[in-house]
């Protein structure tokens, strides 16, 4: 009988520490999505603003297009100077640009930009 007791005290302690470590991964795993989602946000936009760069030094006439692998929503803001403004689910960033932008929506997959007349023109193909 005491036998049982401390084999049941012992397997009780044991799934306490289970479900402690459990609760620990999904934690873990939580943190970790969110850090890749962050990532991958953070490429996306230095991609697409590096691409803004060199279709705006090229000129009209211009293009490139691109994937971007997140959904990222890109609008402009002018504050004395032209800026892309870049979200995702919490994410922001903001990019100084040498030409105007047209864009204000979400974009996923495959994007162009093109240079017309010294206005950025961003467009999912």
């Amino acid at each position: 009988m005491m036998l049982s007791m401390e084999y049941l005290a012992l397997s009780l302690v044991s799934l306490c520490l289970l479900s402690v470590s459990v609760l620990a991964l999904l934690s873990v795993k939580g943190f970790t999505e969110e850090m890749h989602k962050g990532l991958v946000f953070r490429q996306s936009v230095i991609a697409l603003g590096n691409a803004m760069d060199e279709v705006c030094a090229l000129g009209s006439g211009n293009s490139r297009c691109m994937e971007i692998k997140s959904r990222i929503y890109a609008g402009y803001e002018y504050t004395g100077e032209h800026c892309a403004v870049f979200s995702s689910q919490g994410h922001a960033g903001k990019r100084q640009l040498n030409c105007e932008l047209d864009a204000g929506r979400e974009y996923r997959g495959m994007v162009c930009l093109e240079n017309k007349g010294g206005v950025l023109v961003l467009r999912e193909q």
